[in-house]
Order: structure tokens, then sequence, then C-alpha cells
């Protein structure tokens, strides 16, 4: 089993690292160059990351691609109330 750590650079890049015996890069996610990586969480085996633009993405970890994108605008906050 792997101990992943995630990662995230200044220019949109997510890494996974693994931290499990001696710490390496693992895995580089790359997302659109409008898109921003500002925070990122796991929720069990799944990653997410959130950006300014309202957009969260959801990861594949094995595929190293974007499975899932969602963008939360105010005009979809208001409907959902």
């Amino acid at each position: 089993m792997r101990i992943y750590v995630p990662c995230c650079r200044s220019n949109n890049v997510l890494e996974l690292w693994d931290v499990k015996h001696t710490p390496h890069l693992d895995r580089v996610f790359t997302v659109g160059k409008d898109d921003s990586i500002e925070s990122i969480a796991w929720c069990n085996e799944r990653l997410f990351s959130a950006g300014l633009g309202g957009s969260v993405l959801e990861h594949d970890v094995l595929t190293t691609t974007v499975t899932v994108s969602v963008v939360f605008t105010l005009e979809v906050f208001l409907h959902s109330w």
C-alpha cells in the first residue's frame, strides 16, 4: 500500500508524492491553462482540487486525468437555495 501526499504547484501542476519508504514523485497531473489549483482534498480514494474560477475537479489517480469537472458560480449557488 502506498502513502500519497498531494502537492500543488504555482504553475497549476498537481503532484503526488509516494512517502511510504523513500519519498519520491510518483505522478503528475496538469490542468487547463485557464484553471487554477488553490486547494486539494482527499475523500476516501478520490482526489479533488478547487480553483479561484469556481471549478472543482476530480482527478483519476491511476490515469492522471480529470474525470469530473464542475464549475460553481453565484447563479448556480442561488438556484440551489
